[in-house]
């Protein structure tokens, strides 16, 4: 992402990803201990112990998804596509 924007907002990027980080941070662990504890619950309907492992793994995929799709370089328009319409008649 440090490539995409300019210099003059490096630090406008840095202190958004650090403020990203800051919150996950905070509700990861509580997600996580519940999704566990949920888990391993003796007469829980399903028992999947690994279950933080796979939510993460999911949430990683998605991840890595949305970031090809949002630094994906986009071919060129046409000449044809940049004219504006032209009037009838």
């Amino acid at each position: 992402m440090s490539r995409i924007v300019g210099p003059s907002a490096q630090g406008q990027l840095q202190g958004g990803i650090s403020s990203l980080q800051g919150i996950a941070g905070m509700i990861a662990p509580l997600f996580y201990s519940r999704l566990l504890a949920a888990a391993l619950r003796a007469h829980g309907t399903w028992h999947v112990i690994g279950a933080p492992f796979y939510v993460a793994a999911a949430m990683l995929v998605l991840a890595v998804v949305l970031a090809w799709r949002a630094t994906r370089v986009l071919p060129p328009m046409e000449e044809e596509e940049n004219k504006a319409p032209q009037s009838i008649g």
